[in-house]
């Protein structure tokens, strides 16, 4: 994720370009940060956040810096103001927030920011590629199965190829082996549910002839008689 996350970053200082005393502090940050010291990044892009408090490049960095610090919390909060003056790096910036939430386990809003940095960018190709991730850990593996498809054909030739590959083979696999259980088990519900209306109709016939055989018994009885019995008593 971390790799994936600085990639992206790297491509933003491969088309940064402004040299100036007022970006110096910039500048700094940008190279302490290739030079993987982040306390040193940090300080001095909070530098040239005093001194331009509205270039997104300095949020963009400095979350990154905090990240490598280990201070999530910092990072989502640099990275959310970023965005309120964010130009032409909006996506970049949900795409980060998105893997902050994503490291903290929160997968739900990790997905959703995804979403929005995909929204904002349609060809982000690692959006995709995380959000897949993150909906691989929501299970919801139709949804990540189409991400990991867009990922790929967005970038053919991602080293991570083989193993997605391989993990969308399986979790078909895995969705054809539970569809095929589910229709077992519907199956075998439906013989079930059958063989018990069938006890049930054999038992409400055998309750039937049994009404109708005691009828036709009081149909054959002999009439009761009226009859008068002689005491031998005179009136």
């Amino acid at each position: 994720m971390m790799s994936r996350g600085l990639a992206l970053i790297a491509f933003v200082f491969a088309i940064s370009a402004p040299v100036s005393q007022a970006a110096s502090f910039l500048e700094q940050g940008e190279s302490a940060l290739r030079d993987n010291q982040p306390d040193r990044a940090k300080a001095l892009l909070e530098a040239a956040l005093n001194q331009n408090p509205n270039e997104e490049k300095v949020f963009l960095y400095l979350g990154v810096a905090e990240i490598q610090l280990g201070q999530l919390s910092k990072a989502a909060d640099t990275f959310k103001q970023g965005l309120s003056v964010a130009s032409s790096l909006k996506d970049v910036f949900f795409y980060n927030i998105g893997n902050v939430y994503f490291m903290q386990d929160q997968n739900t809003l990790a997905e959703g920011m995804y979403s929005q940095a995909i929204k904002t960018n349609p060809n982000l190709a690692d959006a995709y590629l995380n959000r897949a991730n993150a909906r691989m850990k929501l299970d919801n593996y139709d949804g990540a199965v189409s991400d990991y498809t867009v990922y790929l054909s967005l970038k053919p030739n991602a080293p991570q190829r083989p193993e997605i590959e391989k993990l969308m083979a399986l979790l078909k696999e895995a969705k054809a082996e539970t569809q095929r259980q589910a229709e077992l088990a519907a199956e075998k519900k439906k013989q079930e549910e059958a063989k018990q209306q069938a006890l049930l109709n054999s038992v409400l016939q055998s309750l039937d002839n049994a009404s109708n055989s005691t009828k036709n018994l009081q149909a054959g009885a002999p009439p009761i008689q009226n009859t008068k019995v002689d005491l031998g008593i005179d009136d």
